[in-house]
This record gives C-alpha cells, sequence and structure tokens, in this order.
C-alpha cells in the first residue's frame, strides 16, 4: 500500500516539473541545434509517466505548440497602436512642438481717454527751427505784401498824393512792418515761450465726434495746447503771452498814429482770430 502511494507522488511530481521545464525547452528549440538534437530520449520517461494514454511526443508538441502559439500572441503589436502612435521619441516632440507653435491671443493695446490726435513732443531745436522754416518761406512774404497791399487801399488819412508808385511803395512798407510782427509773435509764442513753458506750438485734430463739438474744440485751441510733459491739455499761455509781447513790441516799428493801447490791443486780438479760424480749416479740412 505505501509502495503505490509512494508511486502516485512520484508520478505527480514529476509530472509537475515536466510543465514547468516545458517552456524553457520549447524556447530552446529556436536554435538549429536544439531542434536536430530535441529526442525522445530525454523526454520519454517524463511524458510516459506525465500521460500515459497518448504517444510519448505528443503531450511535448501539444506543449510545444501551445506555448508558442501564446508567446506569439503576447509579442505579436496591436495593428491600430502601431499605426498611430509615432515610431520615435523625435515624432513625439515634433507634435509636441506643432502644438505649441500656436500664436497666443495678443491683448489689445491701451488706447488713450480723447480722440486727439497725439505726435511726439518737439525739441527745442525742433521749434526754433520750425519757426525759421516759417519765417523763411516764400509763402510768408506773399501773404504779407497782398495784406499790406489791402490796408493800403483802406488807409485814406494819409495827406499825400496818390500815385502807382506810391501805392505800391507804401503797400512794401506796411507788409515789412506786418512780417516783423508776426515774425515776432512766433519767435515769441512757436519758439522761445514753447520751449521754456515745455508746450506744444502745433495744433493737434480732434478727428472725431460731431461737428459741433469738433468746432468748439477747434476754436478753444487758442487757449488751451497740449504739454511736452504729460501730453495733457494746459493754459495755452505761450501763445497768448508772446502775442501780447510782440504787439507791444511791434510799437517800436510802427508809425506813430499807430502805436497807442488801442492799436497795440487790436494787433493783439487779431493773431488769436487768425489762429482759431486756422484750427477750423485744419480740423475740417486736414492738418495740424
Amino acid at each position: 500500500m505505501v509502495d503505490v502511494i509512494r508511486s502516485k507522488a512520484a508520478a505527480i511530481l514529476l509530472a509537475f516539473l515536466v510543465l514547468l521545464t516545458t517552456p524553457m525547452m520549447v524556447a530552446a528549440q529556436d536554435s538549429p541545434d536544439s531542434e536536430k538534437n530535441a529526442g525522445s530520449e530525454g523526454l520519454a520517461p517524463a511524458t510516459a509517466a506525465a500521460a500515459q494514454p497518448e504517444p510519448n511526443g505528443a503531450v511535448t508538441a501539444t506543449l510545444g505548440i501551445s506555448f508558442v502559439a501564446y508567446a506569439g500572441i503576447l509579442s505579436t503589436p496591436d495593428p491600430a497602436l502601431v499605426a498611430t502612435r509615432p515610431r520615435t521619441a523625435s515624432s513625439h516632440a515634433g507634435s509636441a512642438n506643432e502644438t505649441s507653435a500656436e500664436p497666443l491671443p495678443v491683448p489689445p493695446a491701451p488706447q488713450r481717454s480723447d480722440t486727439v490726435v497725439s505726435t511726439a513732443p518737439m525739441t527745442a531745436g525742433e521749434k526754433f527751427g520750425a519757426w525759421a522754416r516759417t519765417f523763411i518761406s516764400p509763402g510768408n512774404y506773399v501773404g504779407k505784401y497782398l495784406s499790406g497791399m489791402f490796408s493800403e487801399l483802406q488807409d485814406d488819412d494819409d495827406f499825400k498824393k496818390d500815385t502807382v508808385k506810391n501805392f505800391f511803395a507804401d503797400s512794401a512798407t506796411r507788409a515789412a512792418r506786418g512780417l516783423a510782427s508776426s515774425s515776432t509773435r512766433k519767435f515769441y509764442a512757436d519758439a522761445v515761450l514753447a520751449s521754456l513753458l515745455k508746450q506744444d506750438p502745433r495744433y493737434h485734430r480732434l478727428g472725431k465726434g460731431s461737428a459741433k463739438r469738433r468746432m468748439i474744440y477747434a476754436l478753444t485751441r487758442v487757449f488751451v495746447t497740449q504739454g511736452d510733459r504729460c501730453a495733457c491739455h494746459q493754459f495755452n499761455a505761450s501763445f497768448l503771452l508772446g502775442t501780447a509781447g510782440a504787439a507791444v513790441t511791434s510799437n517800436l516799428w510802427e508809425r506813430r498814429e499807430r502805436t497807442g493801447p488801442f492799436h497795440t490791443f487790436r494787433r493783439f486780438y487779431q493773431p488769436i482770430y487768425f489762429a482759431a479760424f486756422g484750427h477750423l480749416i485744419a480740423e475740417f479740412v486736414g492738418g495740424q
């Protein structure tokens, strides 16, 4: 009885060992030498004891074929994964770079609270240069001469003989005085005082809004201007003080009957009137 139990236990242990060693033997069959040397000599006792109903080589072949099929399933990649995933690490990097290369939204630039057309502030040299260009402009001389002719036509207080020669001579004299007065005013207001007070002598268009609003804006610019430091609205002291100073200085070359408080005040408000008219043209027609 004991011998029978021992025989059964030995058979069960031998079958278990065969099941453990079968995968290693199947792996060894991949080489040519193992295929040639694989026979029933070393496996016959084990297979005979493990599976008696089948021949010795049948169990080994069945186990080998099953393990190879199972290993093939594990080693065969999924076609869907092969088709979709990148083959190299550089492919991953390229796809990441393409995703990150999309431009980021740019925030809108901050806008001014008002709609006044702003320009860079002028330096002192630019202000004096602008005055010099105005002084040597041919249009400035032609305009002053035409203004002198118009003023001479209206003057009938002089006790002199009205001849063509005297008319053109007096017109030239009036033009020279007018040119001296306007050049002095521009020199005071647009060059000297504008540089000292850090104010912009140019007119800055509003450009938007109703016609009434733009008209009021243009007319009030003779009293309000733009500062160089803050680009904000300031009292136009450079223009008003420069105009007043030029009106007083003009008494040095004007004829005696054209001096005094009345004529001085007229030389002060007339440039303001013409400046406001010029602002209207610049606002609705264009320019600065």
